[in-house]
């Protein structure tokens, strides 16, 4: 079952005005009366901090397919064995993670050197989210 990131008004203004700095500093750069090679350099870039935040926006999303949960966003991936789901507690910790809202879901799992790793993700329906994850370890455990 997919789920998509919930996205608070707060961060998705932080990544907005972020994207519409970079898009007028873009801008800025094409009237400037510098060398070809630096205006190009510098869209480049410029483009890079507009395309890489929206991205992330898009592309955050949690997925249980019973064995496992995924977590994605942008180019980054997590995959964890529900079976090694150790402890699963709500939280509105602003540390970083794959979440796109300050109502988030701390997983603390084992990985696969038995060390704990905890990761933040922000599901839509997080008590829903929940139940499914309680099911498919209830479901691998019988």
């Amino acid at each position: 079952m997919r789920f998509e990131s919930s996205k608070s008004s707060f961060i998705l203004g932080i990544i907005y005005f972020s994207c519409a700095v970079s898009l007028g500093t873009i801008y800025l750069i094409i009237i400037d009366d510098v060398s070809l090679l630096f205006k190009i350099f510098m869209i480049s870039v410029m483009l890079s901090a507009t395309v890489v935040p929206l991205w992330v926006v898009f592309a955050t999303y949690y997925i249980i397919d019973g064995e496992n949960l995924f977590i994605k966003s942008a180019f980054m991936t997590w995959s964890i064995e529900v079976k090694n789901i150790v402890k699963i507690k709500k939280t509105g910790d602003a540390l970083s993670g794959p979440a796109l809202s300050f109502d988030r879901i701390e997983v603390t799992y084992l990985s696969e050197k038995n060390k704990k790793k905890k990761v933040l993700i922000s599901p839509e329906d997080r008590d829903k989210f929940l139940h499914n994850i309680e099911k498919a370890q209830q479901k691998l455990a019988a």
